[in-house]
């Protein structure tokens, strides 16, 4: 008997998560979804605790070195924070226009590339490969229908 390898395990635990995936969808699809909101809700209480410390410190550093009032250091540190956040925001709102006329034109093209390719796919199938082909499809989606319900 061979000695079982790293790429037999690799192909084992391949065809496992399939099967796995196969078998619980729902199971599966909860797992991501409680994974995900549980990175996100981790993201965004930290980013608070940080945005939080740092509103701390600019309040104590306001307050100690102009000595005004709490409601006047606050009206201070407000405008400080949204001075550095403007900045990166004009920045991004100059760059979002070409990016998104960037992107446009390249979906436009690839899309045009695909059809072209499917058309000439298609074109060079004899007849018994474009029914094959169909019978495939049409197969694959009464079993997907399957999972689906």
């Amino acid at each position: 008997m061979p000695p079982i390898s790293s790429k037999h395990i690799s192909i084992a635990l391949l065809v496992l998560s399939i099967f796995i995936i196969l078998t619980f969808p729902d199971v599966i699809m909860e797992l991501v979804v409680e994974a995900m909101h549980f990175i996100i809700e981790i993201i965004v209480e930290i980013s608070d605790v940080i945005f939080e410390a740092v509103e701390s410190m600019l309040d104590q550093l306001v307050e100690h070195t102009f000595h005004t009032e709490p409601h006047d250091t606050q009206i201070i540190v407000f405008y400080i924070i949204f001075t550095f956040l403007m900045i990166p925001g004009y920045f991004i709102a100059r760059v979002i226009p070409r990016f998104y006329f960037y992107l446009t034109e390249k979906i436009s093209t690839n899309y045009q590339n695909h059809k072209l390719q499917t058309q000439l796919y298609w074109l060079g199938l004899s007849r018994n490969d474009k029914i094959k082909l169909g019978l495939m499809i049409m197969g694959g989606l009464y079993i997907a229908s399957f999972l689906i319900m």
